[in-house]
């Protein structure tokens, strides 16, 4: 550098406090106006069944195939429990409803109570999970509570400290036993399909973005997306639609009855 002041590192929060000309502040923000694309879902979810079915990175890819079909933050996700899923004939959650899978509020900052309607899709995710249990050392974490555990604690450590079988129900329910980091698993998909400028969190973009085309409005979409306002949809989502915006251009181009070449 020049000078005698430093440039600040880039990698600070210090440095992304400052507000430079043209540059976004926000993580990732060249994403910002993205969602991924029919091939690009179908590959990423064919590729995180091929994880599945080779047993690697154990209830990572289950937990990314679950935030492509429901719409749902990761983080959110990631801290659902066992207990929060209702299938078919059990209703007792304050819904008094069956086959969905209940949000918990506070799960991230300002979710009210919702939940996820148990779909085909969500189904099948849901059935991977169970076959994951059946895999050679696997079973003994039905005894964890989160709905995705890591395989990273130990029945050891799950112990009251002193003791050879008591397990501790506050270590258990802990961070430390629930799957938080889902890198490797991403990094093998990468490799698998050869995409690349694909970021996490474009999945509930592209879920959100799918839901406005398909029921016609942000109004009914929000519904399944759990944003409280449709003009976060409209202003985030829908003007994000880069073919219906061609499609729009095109029928107003068609208005134009004096661009007519001159044949003459």
């Amino acid at each position: 550098y020049m000078g005698t002041t430093k440039p600040l590192d880039p990698t600070t929060k210090e440095a992304l406090e400052v507000k430079l000309p043209g540059v976004s502040k926000s993580k990732n923000s060249k994403y910002n106006r993205r969602k991924c694309g029919p091939d690009e879902m179908q590959k990423m979810w064919l590729a995180y069944q091929q994880i599945h079915y080779a047993e690697k990175h154990t209830f990572q890819p289950e937990l990314l195939m679950l935030e492509m079909v429901s719409g749902k933050h990761f983080m959110e996700l990631s801290k659902l429990k066992k207990t929060d899923v209702f299938p078919k004939g059990k209703k007792d959650n304050d819904f008094g409803i069956d086959n969905i899978i209940v949000l918990p509020s506070g799960s991230i900052k300002g979710r009210e109570e919702g939940y996820v309607v148990i779909t085909e899709p969500v189904q099948f995710v849901l059935d991977q999970i169970d076959n994951v249990y059946k895999r050679p050392g696997v079973a003994k974490y039905k005894f964890i509570p989160w709905l995705f555990p890591t395989i990273k604690s130990t029945p050891k450590s799950w112990l009251v400290e002193g003791s050879i079988d008591t397990i501790s129900q506050e270590y258990i329910h802990s961070k430390k036993t629930r799957l938080r980091d889902i890198r490797e698993c991403w990094k093998t998909m990468e490799a698998m399909t050869g995409l690349k400028n694909i970021v996490q969190r474009m999945y509930r973009k592209t879920y959100a973005s799918m839901s406005v085309k398909k029921l016609g409005t942000s109004a009914k979409a929000r519904k399944l997306t759990g944003h409280k306002k449709a003009s976060t949809l409209d202003i985030h989502y829908d003007i994000h639609d880069t073919e219906q915006i061609k499609g729009y251009a095109n029928e107003v181009a068609d208005s134009f009855v004096w661009t007519l070449k001159d044949s003459t």
